[in-house]
């Protein structure tokens, strides 16, 4: 039977992944719009929305995107066109292959117990965390899987008489990971310190450990390389949310980064209440389980009490610890799941050790196992249900679904006459909302502004006015919640206050 319940978990876990992909959440949001537009310009046209041929980073408004997301859903988009449902795509698989992952390492860790592994599979799947980050495009799951490969591939490593192509595998991941997302830009640093306090003074079989050490060399080569010709160009989006942004004295900048470093590893937000903004979190559980709260905690324990015997175990405890540093950094909507979610993998896999420490204990106790597997089960399905009831509507105003409304109704009814975008009127770079609609080509060579070009090849045109000059008895104007009406036009569409008028001067 172990075969069929792993088949049917897998099976339910690619249905829910994939299930209503477009509608929950619903829309898009302009950082997904900015992924798909880039990825597709990429699969069509070998350029990003710049015109920038083959680019390791994606110059985006005020700040640069990632390659390894926007490269796989390229590949995606090749083949399949360019939607909400196909733009979110490969994070459903990047959190498919996280949760296998996990089972995984709980094969391993646990060596070889069906039981173990197959739990471990259907809590990692249920993980509140991790099932956002698989239905929203963001690049940030990618990271989250390549971290989670990294540690499988160090279990494996800690457990085979000869471990140093395990050891270079995990190196590898992390090596990628740093150009998977922002925050990982310094916590892959962090984690190869990490690496050298845990495994330096083990001999043995795990005299191989620094084989992890020259292809995280290698990433960072690249990246200063790439950072060097292109002058603050990585650090221009912590410029503006970074705790020392506003220029405060030393003492006020430690007190902000201790603050947010504790709100991120509170229990109250990883276990209750999660992150505020529901395009992070579910909004109706923690980032975590209540139910797997004894799991990690035990596996807490477990890592403490054979610190001094498994450098795995050190390593984990020292990855749970640096981890959520990157995130504690940055002084915006704290605490903030995405930016923290280098923790997931840490948390899983500690999960998993705990779920093995307690096993004996479990199994002895069958009421205890009973009520484990009951609570485990009544939380997973309330959170499932929520997901495609409830959650859609509650996620709907930090998507950008009104905003879209109005672009594809001025697009679709200006019959040749221009449409005319207040700079006031979200979201943030409507261009680009504008550009993963219709996809226009990009420019053919590098340009520094791509806005203008997208929206004049598709008849729009940004302005500060709700009088712009040139406007033509016809042409339509795209109005945020707070612009006037102008003094002469009539009302075509309102969409939560994103308004589409026809203007008669």
């Amino acid at each position: 039977m172990w075969p069929l319940l792993f088949v049917v978990a897998t099976a339910l876990i690619v249905w829910r992944n994939l299930a209503a992909l477009g509608d929950s959440p619903p829309g898009t949001h302009i950082d997904e719009a900015s992924i798909g537009y880039n990825a597709w310009a990429l699969a069509h046209n070998g350029v990003d929305e710049h015109g920038a041929a083959h680019p390791l980073f994606f110059e985006a408004f005020g700040e640069y995107k990632n390659p390894v997301y926007i490269y796989a859903l390229a590949g995606v988009l090749r083949v399949l066109p360019l939607t909400a449902t196909i733009e979110r795509l490969p994070a459903a698989g990047f959190g498919l292959a996280a949760t296998v992952l996990v089972a995984m390492t709980a094969w391993t860790m646990s060596k070889h117990s069906r039981a173990v592994t197959l739990a471990s599979l259907i809590i990692a799947a249920l993980t509140p965390w991790l099932i956002v980050e698989s239905r929203v495009g963001f690049e940030v799951i990618s990271m989250v899987v390549l971290l989670t490969a990294a540690l499988w591939c160090l279990v494996r490593a800690t457990s085979a008489v000869d471990g140093r192509w395990w050891f270079l595998a995990a190196g590898c991941a992390l090596a990628v990971a740093i150009f998977a997302y922002t925050t990982a830009r310094l916590g892959i640093g962090l984690l190869a310190i990490a690496v050298i306090v845990a495994f330096a003074r083990h001999g043995g079989r795990h005299r191989r450990w620094w084989w992890m050490l020259p292809p995280i060399a290698v990433g960072y080569s690249v990246l200063v390389a790439w950072a060097l010709a292109h002058p603050g160009a990585l650090t221009a989006r912590f410029d503006v949310v970074g705790i020392t942004a506003d220029a405060s004295t030393p003492l006020v900048v430690m007190w902000r980064f201790i603050a947010n470093y504790l709100a991120h590893i509170d229990p109250f937000f990883l276990f209750i209440s999660g992150d505020s903004n529901p395009r992070n979190s579910l909004g109706l559980q923690g980032m975590l389980m209540i139910t797997s709260a004894p799991l990690v905690l035990a596996g807490i324990v477990s890592c403490w009490r054979e610190r001094s015997s498994d450098c795995f175990a050190r390593f984990l405890l020292l990855g749970l610890l640096l981890s959520p540093i990157p995130a504690a950094l940055t002084n915006q909507a704290i605490p903030h799941a995405v930016r923290a979610a280098a923790m997931l993998p840490f948390l899983l896999v500690l999960a998993v050790r705990g779920l093995a420490a307690l096993r004996p204990a479990l199994a002895a106790r069958h009421a205890l196992l009973a009520l484990a597997v009951l609570a485990l089960a009544v939380e997973g399905a309330i959170g499932t249900v929520d997901l495609f009831s409830r959650y859609p509507a509650r996620a709907g105003p930090a998507f950008d679904i009104a905003e879209v409304s109005a672009l594809q109704y001025a697009h679709d009814n200006a019959s040749g006459h221009t449409v005319f975008i207040t700079t006031s009127s979200p979201p943030e770079a409507p261009y680009i909302e504008a550009a993963f609609l219709y996809q226009p080509n990009p420019p053919p060579h590098p340009s520094p502004d791509s806005a203008m070009s997208v929206l004049a090849s598709l008849g729009m045109q940004m302005t500060n006015s709700v009088a712009p000059p040139g406007e033509r008895s016809g042409d339509l104007m795209l109005l945020g919640p707070n612009d006037p009406l102008p003094p002469a036009s009539t009302l075509r569409f309102d969409s939560s206050g994103m308004r589409v008028v026809e203007l008669h001067p």
